[in-house]
């Protein structure tokens, strides 16, 4: 399973050494400790730009290292909207059934680039094209197994659930086409969407971000 997991891994630890490199520098240059929570937000990013320079050129290389033979590309455009405004409706009514707040920070430009530029890059060269194909190596369920642990990568409830969703979908589409650049265009369309949405329904009132407290512990996620 080692084999398997490991460029995920891999990339956990790239994350917290950037994540630890930011915060030396930020102490170490007499700034305030306890505002280091709210540096790291007003950095994202800087910081997902740092991961995907660095982490984007290592995983594409290991993927064709593995000499996957992909068929012409076609651009499933349709589906990455449609699963977008599923997960948006879905999403809504889930968070005004729980009458809580679902939404973080939201930097129209910071999700640009990394949730629908970055994010899609990275986690479709490393779940479905890496983790995926060395699964397959082992386990007959290879598809299963990577679509778990794709949505166990995300952070709440209903991200979970649609990131389930949505890998059980890149992973079929993966399997019949052959080809992760199909996989990137319907993840990106899909954020894409998904951040349009979002951004509107926060212009127009409907719902409200909240500020993380700068007591809680920094995290960087790559959303789906």
């Amino acid at each position: 399973m080692f084999k398997v997991l490991k460029w995920f891994f891999y990339y956990l630890i790239l994350e917290l050494i950037i994540i630890f490199l930011f915060s030396y520098i930020y102490i170490n240059s007499g700034n305030d400790p306890s505002l280091f929570n709210l540096f790291i937000n007003n950095n994202r990013t800087y910081i997902v730009l740092l991961i995907g320079i660095i982490f984007i050129p290592i995983i594409y290389i290991k993927y064709k290292k593995m000499n996957i033979k992909e068929n012409k590309i076609n651009i499933l455009i349709f589906l990455g909207i449609s699963l977008s405004l599923m997960y948006n409706v879905i999403g809504f009514y889930f968070n005004k059934l729980l009458d809580s707040n679902l939404y973080d920070i939201f930097d129209i430009k910071n999700v640009l680039i990394s949730t629908v530029l970055i994010g899609p890059i990275i986690e479709e060269y490393l779940f479905r094209g890496i983790i995926y194909n060395e699964a397959k190596k082992k386990y007959s369920k290879a598809g299963l197994i990577t679509t778990i642990i794709f949505a166990l990568s995300h952070r709440t409830f209903i991200q979970i659930i649609y990131a389930f969703i949505i890998g059980g979908v890149l992973i079929k589409i993966y399997e019949k086409y052959n080809n992760i650049k199909y996989c990137i265009v319907v993840h990106m369309f899909s954020n894409l969407v998904t951040t349009l949405i979002t951004f509107i329904l926060i212009k127009l009132g409907i719902i409200k971000t909240f500020r993380v407290s700068l007591t809680n512990c920094s995290k960087i996620w790559l959303t789906t």
